[in-house]
């Protein structure tokens, strides 16, 4: 979990970095999102790299160099002066932080029951405020350089707790041709049962980055009297909250897609009134509504795809890490603009989950019969 933390947050750590950034490197505030976008792009393609190199040379060798680089790429960023440096090295960052997440959420399918997945999937998820939280404090402290090599000896300290930690190989198989395992995973992303599944994954990030962006834009363009702090604690609390919601509510709702679906579309319009009031709910439904889903959306995915978990949840995670970097360069957009067709974009969504979901009924009930 710490390590999920410390990996995935690294996604959403510049968020509010704006003005240090811009300082630091003289840069106009258009092309700000390239640092998050970059990282998320490249992070996204890494779980399908990696996944198709699991079979060939093992979950703990690939797991222990891509954080051993990333450690290295990490402190790298610390040192460079120039904002082309940044990206790059931030994209190669993304490219090997991305061992991470899909081996370890492949370990926790086999290792963890539901309930203990669904609070994983929320520490996870709740990475994306941690993050910000995390930078939002520390930057008052250290400078942006100081604050990435703090990050690059921490994920030092990680590699070395790994090496006694993680269970052997079961072995290489250095036979296996990496084409092959890329056809493989090709087939397993076009798959019928899997496309409108990973297509609803690409939202949840996708969400979350618009509406953080928006949020910030209109704290500057209403001068409302909110902090960006409190909207931070609120948004991770109903990160956390769908833990103890399903602990406590585990059937309240049967169709989760049309819930989430509904709260998503409600706590979007809700921003676009000049209220402090509306701002802190809106934030938290979205919150709540993406930490919510993703549990059920992992379980959904593992479940059509037993013998193939591994591939199945590269392709998750790169649809959910693409949505993030693309909703980076969205919010470039006209906000009212953005906040309007994501509300109604939630609507086809729905429109085509419910077309899927009756023929996948019909198709089990042929089964059963």
């Amino acid at each position: 979990s710490v390590t999920g933390i410390i990996i995935i947050s690294q996604n959403f750590l510049l968020i509010p970095l704006s003005s240090p950034i811009q300082q630091t490197f003289h840069i106009h505030s258009r092309i700000l999102f390239l640092g998050s976008s970059i990282f998320s792009l490249f992070y996204a393609l890494g779980f399908l790299i990696w996944a198709m190199m699991i079979k060939k040379f093992g979950k703990r060798k690939i797991l222990l160099i891509g954080l051993s680089l990333a450690s290295v790429l990490t402190l790298g960023i610390g040192w460079v002066e120039s904002y082309s440096w940044f990206c790059l090295l931030r994209g190669l960052q993304g490219l090997v932080c991305a061992t991470f997440t899909p081996i370890a959420l492949n370990y926790s399918l086999k290792l963890f029951r539901v309930k203990k997945l669904t609070f994983l999937s929320a520490i996870f998820t709740s990475s994306a405020i941690l993050g910000q939280l995390i930078a939002h404090i520390a930057i008052q402290y250290v400078t942006l350089s100081q604050l990435f090599i703090v990050f690059g000896v921490v994920m030092g300290g990680l590699v070395v707790c790994f090496m006694g930690v993680l269970p052997s190989d079961e072995g290489e198989n250095v036979h296996v041709k990496v084409t092959f395992e890329a056809k493989f995973l090709l087939n397993i992303l076009l798959k019928t049962d899997n496309r409108m599944l990973f297509g609803i994954t690409f939202l949840p990030f996708f969400y979350f980055v618009v509406g953080t962006h928006v949020t910030n834009e209109l704290l500057i363009e209403r001068e409302l009297q909110v902090s960006r702090l409190s909207l931070q604690v609120i948004s991770l609390v109903g990160m956390l909250l769908p833990f103890v919601w399903s602990s406590l509510c585990p059937k309240v709702f049967k169709n989760k897609i049309y819930f989430v679906t509904a709260l998503i579309q409600f706590g979007f319009l809700l921003i676009l009134f000049s209220s402090s009031t509306a701002l802190y709910i809106s934030i938290f439904l979205i919150s709540f509504a993406i930490s919510y889903l993703l549990p059920f959306l992992i379980q959904e995915i593992g479940y059509r795809n037993q013998e193939n978990q591994a591939y199945a949840l590269a392709g998750y995670t790169f649809c959910l890490f693409l949505g993030s970097s693309i909703g980076g360069g969205v919010s470039a957009i006209n906000c009212t603009s953005v906040i309007l067709a994501i509300a109604e974009g939630t609507i086809v969504i729905t429109y085509y989950k419910a077309r899927a979901r009756k023929k996948l009924r019909k198709t089990r009930d042929v089964f059963t019969d």
